[in-house]
């Protein structure tokens, strides 16, 4: 049975049995892979109309909804600023973070299991390792909740509440 995990308006988000969601909104802009383009990401987001509104929190002017598909670290230049605005958009609900195999990979390493830090992952490891101890402590803290809490698919503009059915399914991988 479906949990509800928040409500806004006419979008709802919630919990599957089998570690999913389902995204109830009509409106959606969807990005994947973005793998620590920070400055990419602002530049697309601000294409598809996306900006701060008075309050100081993202907002789209047709009430848009994001779904980042997986990878946000790794790679690319500033991988914590990238995690840091998924972070914030999550918590503001204007988007959901689809857990990637490089998410998960990070995850494990923060939590500290046995991973192999390949060239990718030791693009994020190193701009952990430049910040101070408690800033480092913060950004893992952030960084483990925000992709702890990140399920592994989404199921969009669901056709009935009650079964997997969906219009479109969005997963990093299987």
């Amino acid at each position: 049975r479906a949990q509800v995990l928040r409500a806004h308006e006419e979008r709802m988000v919630r919990t599957m049995p089998s570690n999913g969601v389902r995204v109830a909104k009509h409106a959606l802009d969807i990005i994947g892979d973005v793998h620590g383009c920070f400055d990419e990401l602002v530049e697309l987001l601000a294409q598809l109309g996306w900006g701060r509104d008075a309050s100081g929190a993202w907002a789209h002017p047709d009430g848009r909804f994001l779904v980042f598909v997986g990878d946000l670290v790794d790679r690319g230049p500033k991988r914590l600023a990238v995690v840091d605005l998924g972070d914030e958009l999550v918590r503001q609900e204007a988007a959901l973070l689809v857990r990637g195999n490089h998410d998960d990979k990070l995850l494990r390493y923060l939590n500290g299991r046995k991973v192999k830090v390949d060239e990718h992952l030791q693009t994020t490891v190193d701009e952990l390792e430049r910040l101070s101890t408690s800033e480092r402590e913060e950004a893992s803290m952030r960084a483990k909740a925000l992709i702890h809490a990140a399920p592994y698919y989404a199921l969009l503009d669901p056709d009935d509440q009650q079964t997997f059915g969906a219009r479109v399914v969005v997963a990093h991988a299987a």
